[in-house]
């Protein structure tokens, strides 16, 4: 067998154009033109990698460091688990939300205007099971 690695994985280099966005065709650049380093150096560093691919590709040392050290926390980065949370929906049945319905219409039944403030303070009464 041929002990060469394969480089059939690696795009062809493309150039950056000056002053342009870097968006995500140019950071596949970036990974393209650091696999190829790679293949050619396998003891090659991150640093002189970047060097390396900023000249190549026109860039500013900045861009290609920061999208290598996005990279490398991006890979170590643990999925989190979230929190499971209730919504307001999901906690107060259909018995309750027909209650605050209830006490809603009451004040536009009484002939005032139902605020904010007077939701609040008929929905949150000692006798209620509290929402939050």
């Amino acid at each position: 067998m041929n002990d060469n690695p394969s480089t059939s994985n690696v795009s062809p280099i493309k150039r950056n154009s000056n002053g342009k966005f870097v968006g995500s065709r140019q950071k596949q650049i970036i990974i393209n033109l650091y696999k190829n380093k790679i293949t050619e150096n396998a003891e090659l560093k991150i640093k002189e990698a970047v060097k390396l691919i900023s000249t190549e590709i026109n860039w500013e040392k900045y861009c290609s460091k920061d999208y290598f050290g996005l990279q490398k926390r991006r890979s170590s980065e643990i999925a989190k688990k979230k929190k499971f949370r209730l919504t307001i929906k999901e906690k107060a049945d259909d018995f309750e939300k027909n209650a605050v319905r209830r006490k809603v219409h009451n004040f536009w039944f009484k002939g005032e205007v139902p605020t904010l403030d007077k939701n609040v303070g008929v929905v949150k009464s000692p006798k209620k099971k509290n929402l939050d």
